[in-house]
This record gives C-alpha cells, sequence and structure tokens, in this order.
C-alpha cells in the first residue's frame, strides 16, 4: 500500500503486519543479517542508486489489523496513517510528527523493539466490527472523517474535529449492505464539489449523497444486476 508518509513530494511504502513499517525515499538499509549496523554515508549512497529507499521505521501493532487508510486527519499538512482494530474493537489512529517528541520512548527490557518516533498512535472505541473504512471529509466541513460499513449492517460516520480526534458517531441502517473489505467507496458522484458515500448491497449501490448543508442525505439505490458482487469502486469509466 502506498503513501506519501512527509509532505516532500516523494512517495514512500507502508508495509504492515505485526508491525508497521515506513521506507523512506532516499536508501534502504541491510536488516536482519547477523552482524548488520548502520550503513556509512558511502553505503547508503551506493544503494540509493539500487532502490531508492531508506531505513525502516518500526511502528508496532496488533495481529489482526485491517484496512489501512492514509490521510491528514488533523489539518497540520502531514499524512497520518488509520487502521482497524477488530480484535480490540478500536479504529487506531497514528498522527504523524513534524519531528522527534522531547521525551524518547524507553525499552522495558534488553531485547525491547522501540516505536519510532514518528507517529503518535491514539485509539477510537467502536461497538461494530468495521468491515470497510474510508477516510475524507463528508460532511462538508472542512475536517477529514472516518466513514466505515460497520456490522451489524451499518454506516457510521465517525466527523472528525480537525485536531485528529472524532465526535460521536452518525450511523444509517443499511440491513442488505455486503460485508466485504471493498464494499463502500467515497467519491463526488453529482459533480457539486461534495464527496458522497456509496454502498455495496446484494442487489443494488446505495448512494448517500452529501446535502448542501453538510451530513449524508437518504440514500438512493441503484440496482446492478450482478450475481455475487465482491468490490465497489467508483470511476469514471467513459471519460465524459
Amino acid at each position: 500500500m502506498k503513501a506519501a508518509m512527509r509532505n516532500r513530494h516523494r512517495m514512500d511504502w507502508v508495509a504492515f503486519a505485526v508491525v508497521c513499517a515506513v521506507l523512506e525515499m532516499g536508501f534502504i538499509a541491510s536488516a536482519g543479517e547477523p552482524g548488520s549496523g548502520p550503513l556509512t554515508s558511502a553505503q547508503q549512497d551506493v544503494l540509493a542508486r539500487h532502490f531508492g529507499f531508506g531505513p525502516l521505521e518500526v511502528f508496532k501493532l496488533d495481529h489482526g489489523i485491517s484496512q489501512l487508510r492514509t490521510a491528514d486527519l488533523n489539518g497540520d499538512g502531514l499524512t497520518d496513517i488509520v487502521v482497524a482494530n477488530n480484535k480490540k474493537s478500536t479504529i487506531e489512529v497514528l498522527l504523524q510528527r513534524a519531528a522527534p517528541p522531547e521525551e524518547a520512548e524507553q525499552p522495558k527490557d534488553v531485547n525491547d523493539l522501540l516505536n519510532h518516533w514518528r507517529f503518535e498512535r491514539t485509539k477510537v472505541s467502536v461497538t461494530w466490527e468495521v468491515v470497510c473504512l474510508k477516510a475524507a471529509d463528508v460532511n462538508g466541513d472542512g475536517h477529514t472523517d472516518i466513514v466505515f460499513f460497520g456490522d451489524p449492517g451499518e454506516l457510521v460516520l465517525l466527523p472528525g474535529t480537525g485536531d485528529g480526534t472524532f465526535g460521536d458517531a452518525i450511523t444509517r441502517r443499511v440491513r442488505d449492505g455486503l460485508t466485504l473489505p471493498s464494499g463502500i467507496d467515497v467519491a463526488d458522484l453529482n459533480a457539486d464539489g461534495r464527496l458522497d458515500v456509496s454502498v455495496l448491497t446484494e442487489s443494488d449501490v446505495l448512494v448517500f449523497y452529501q446535502a448542501e448543508a453538510g451530513g449524508l442525505g437518504r440514500p438512493q439505490r441503484y440496482a446492478h444486476a450482478l450475481e455475487n458482487p465482491l468490490a465497489l469502486k467508483t470511476i469514471d469509466i467513459n471519460g465524459d
């Protein structure tokens, strides 16, 4: 999954397993080899010509996370990360720092792998299983929101406050929504300059158009007549 992790017009990669690893454009470091240590500047320059990535920046997360999304969640111009952690009924928000904090994290034991300083971790408790998640301004207030399809079937909006925190959940019941990892999408579907939310069901696509005054309106249904739909993607196919 690709994301611009710094506001430098250079692309980085964000990979998730048990840890979050950010590879920064510039050079790549050798990791995990017996006796390997920090690379010299000359070694970094050589590797940069072949790989183009910097050292791993590791941030530990839990097993079972999903739905990694990137957006500026607090309006500071830096790209942040949001992931779903259904095992702990939370959405985890990683707010990017511009510089290391004054107090560095200390190891708990000699073998402890420390988190990189780049992200400050916060959590949002939820009472749904997060099936598909997006980060976008869908209520028109200029702040990035979190919107997701949750099981049992509801479309859930967590309105962003602009500082990396989120207000109370606003829900829309979607009983026939499909529990698919790509079952919702966000796009301006009626060319009014406001982002709308689409939800895939067994027989229809529900579109929640954003109201002129902000917020999501009542859904409109569009039949798709597909058997066993697997994903929803909004894109201008015919170039009109």
